[in-house]
């Protein structure tokens, strides 16, 4: 099983034009900045901030909001590499709570796109 880490991120090409996105990974690995640029077609990508976090899930913490972006209205990206292990782990609302799931359970709920944007 794999520890999974959720990064909601903040892709813009402009000031005026910012949106959200949620980044799933390995919690032992990092997103490449420039692959996450060209997956989300953007200039610019960073993580979104505690107070965008919490705006954007209802208030669940950074570091607690479960990698089902597409219950807060966020574009899902899974990196191909978390897709090797049976089961993935997460928090499930709260830093102090998680969950386990089978990979292929969650890529049946949750229908993310599977992308390669990690660090070596």
């Amino acid at each position: 099983s794999s520890s999974s880490s959720s990064s909601d991120v903040k892709p813009s090409n402009s000031n005026s034009d910012e949106s959200y996105a949620m980044l799933v990974f390995p919690a032992d690995r990092q997103f490449h900045t420039k692959k996450a640029k060209k997956l989300l077609n953007t200039k610019d990508v960073r993580f979104a901030s505690s107070n965008d976090v919490a705006m954007l899930t209802n208030g669940i913490q950074s570091g607690g909001v479960p990698p089902f972006g597409d219950m807060f209205g966020l574009q899902v990206f899974v990196a191909t590499s978390l897709l090797d292990h049976e089961t993935i782990v997460f928090n499930a609302g709260d830093r102090c709570f998680s969950l386990a799931i089978t990979t292929n359970d969650y890529k049946d709920l949750v229908n993310p796109i599977v992308a390669d944007f990690l660090k070596d």
